[in-house]
């Protein structure tokens, strides 16, 4: 699974796509929305790949984000209002962030991060601001394309981006590069401080959260399943899916000659509950056989419509 975490304010939004698949902005894959207001500290987890992106609240937000593979930094990860040139944070900030990836964290390779001699469309943003403490556990806070013999993309010579403006704070299991010299010059400037307000801060990356508020722990199915409720039905009814894994679902409706009278759903769902509305209306009482294709497999489920 691949996961983009786009931050805006009060809220991430963290859309998921099949790995190796492209996230397309103008078509864009389902995703959940996580409310930072809700919790005095918010903790995101996600099981793949994270692209990151976005700014925080100046006020009143907590939040950790972690990943289970590398993280990459797509454009600004930061607390709202933050000096892009100096990376000052407002002096009456209290919203703090913490990035942590069992794997690298990247800087990555984009226009808005200073790609190709920062002369792209995002040429006048292309420093990347980060204001949050780094923990990169299995291994280090880097950089996309550096212009290494074999690299699927080399850059011009020189090929330097600009600068990583960050205030916060790095670990890392193993040195990682920010610059080299490659092509004459590779990679980012750094103007880095450390933020003092965090020097207390118990992030949790190293020790148990000490927090009082129970976990609640969602489990997934563990069979893919299907069910109509109510059922006969008068005018709607519910399509519940249990579905174990990410994938596409199709689901239509037949009446008793085979003729295909309703599509249901046509697209991508996530693991999990699904609910899928259905509606009688213009359909005659009797019998009807909703079918659904998922996960490789096909479930018949007859619903009789009583009107």
């Amino acid at each position: 699974m691949e996961w983009r975490g786009v931050l805006d304010s009060m809220t991430l939004a963290l859309y998921y796509y099949p790995t190796e698949s492209t996230f397309d902005s103008l078509n864009p894959p389902p995703h959940h929305t996580v409310d930072l207001s809700q919790e005095s500290r918010v903790v995101v987890f996600v099981d793949g790949r994270l692209a990151l992106r976005g700014e925080i609240a100046t006020q009143d937000v907590e939040l950790i984000v972690g990943c289970s593979a590398n993280i990459r930094l797509i454009d600004d990860v930061m607390i709202a209002g933050t000096d892009m040139v100096h990376g000052t944070i407002p002096g009456n900030s209290s919203s703090r962030l913490a990035i942590a990836s069992e794997g690298d964290i990247i800087i990555a390779d984009t226009w808005e991060n200073g790609r190709a001699n920062r002369t792209g469309p995002m040429a006048d943003h292309a420093d990347i601001v980060i204001t949050a403490l780094i923990f990169a556990l299995g291994g280090s806070f880097t950089f996309e394309d550096m212009n290494d013999v074999g690299d699927n993309y080399i850059g011009p010579v020189p090929d330097e981006r600009g600068n990583i403006v960050m205030t916060g704070g790095v670990t890392q299991s193993r040195r990682g590069y920010v610059h080299r010299s490659n092509n004459g010059g590779t990679g980012y400037n750094k103007v880095y401080h450390y933020d003092g307000r965090l020097i207390r801060w118990s992030v949790g990356v190293f020790e148990p959260f000490d927090i009082e508020e129970s976990v609640t722990v969602v489990e997934l199915p563990s069979t893919f399943s299907v069910s109509v409720f109510p059922n006969p039905f008068n005018a709607t009814a519910v399509l519940r899916l249990n579905l174990v894994k990410f994938g596409r679902v199709e689901a239509r409706v037949f009446d008793l000659l085979g003729r295909e009278i309703a599509t249901l759903a046509s697209g991508v769902y996530p693991a999990g509950e699904q609910s899928i509305h259905i509606s009688g209306a213009g359909w005659g009482s009797g019998l009807y056989f909703v079918k659904v294709d998922a996960e490789g497999q096909s479930i018949t489920q007859k619903v009789m419509l009583l009107k």
